[in-house]
């Protein structure tokens, strides 16, 4: 499967320039494309984005044809959307909400996972704050061959995006795509978007910039690296929330 990797600088409220930006990177060739968390209008902190009616943006996405992953939002949830076959195939709505920045003050949380199947290839889809809760990844996406974060992930932790990202494709031992933003509104942005093969070596990195960058994924190194290394194999789910205080 080829994947696009579509870092956007995001124009904040302005889903037709959002949009218009998102569909000049559809022409690029690829299976799947991914963008950022909430690339339609971005987020600032503030209600603003939820007087956007983003209905038919989605629908003008569908109309391409193309599979999509990207973010938006859906009735106050902070959305994972996947376009496939001409229609929305899915939703993912953000589990851990991050209060740090006001968003649990705005949105609504979302309370299961899912697991998409694009084109043969099994995604399991995350946003931004998610990607500091490793537990339920390890449980939930344990049958998938690619975990995808999307996000709006400021400047001033990026090294921790850096480095978590790569950690979700060592100890899950799966590849890993990681789609951040560029630019500013209330916060800033510099990119870093990047894939991870399921031994941990960064295979695209698109550093500061808007950008897309193609890169393409066998599934059979998953087998390759497990039959190496297999550290699931000695994994023992029945200590999992037996911690005491």
């Amino acid at each position: 499967m080829k994947i696009a990797l579509c870092q956007m600088k995001l124009s904040l409220c302005d889903p037709d320039a959002n949009l218009s930006k998102m569909l000049g990177m559809l022409e690029i060739p690829a299976n799947l494309y991914i963008f950022p968390e909430t690339c339609l209008t971005g987020f600032d902190g503030t209600s603003k984005v939820f007087n956007l009616d983003l209905s038919t943006y989605h629908a003008e996405l569908a109309r391409t044809g193309k599979n999509v992953l990207f973010g938006s939002i859906v009735d106050r949830k902070n959305a994972a959307i996947l376009i496939s076959k001409g229609r929305i195939a899915g939703y993912y709505f953000k589990t851990h909400l991050f209060s740090h920045g006001g968003e649990s003050a705005f949105f609504q949380a979302g309370d299961s996972y899912v697991t998409w199947e694009i084109s043969g290839i099994k995604v399991f889809p995350q946003i931004c704050y998610d990607l500091r809760f490793p537990v339920e990844t390890y449980l939930y996406a344990a049958g998938a061959d690619l975990l995808v974060f999307i996000a709006n992930w400021p400047v001033e932790r990026v090294e921790h995006w850096d480095t978590l990202l790569k950690a979700r494709a060592v100890e899950n031992q799966r590849f890993v795509v990681g789609i951040n933003c560029v630019g500013s509104h209330k916060w800033r942005y510099n990119g870093h978007s990047a894939a991870y093969d399921p031994w941990g070596k960064r295979v695209v990195f698109l550093g500061e910039e808007e950008d897309v960058k193609v890169v393409e994924i066998d599934t059979s190194h998953i087998k390759e690296v497990s039959d190496a290394f297999n550290t699931r194999k000695d994994f023992r789910p029945e200590l999992i929330g037996g911690v005491s205080s």
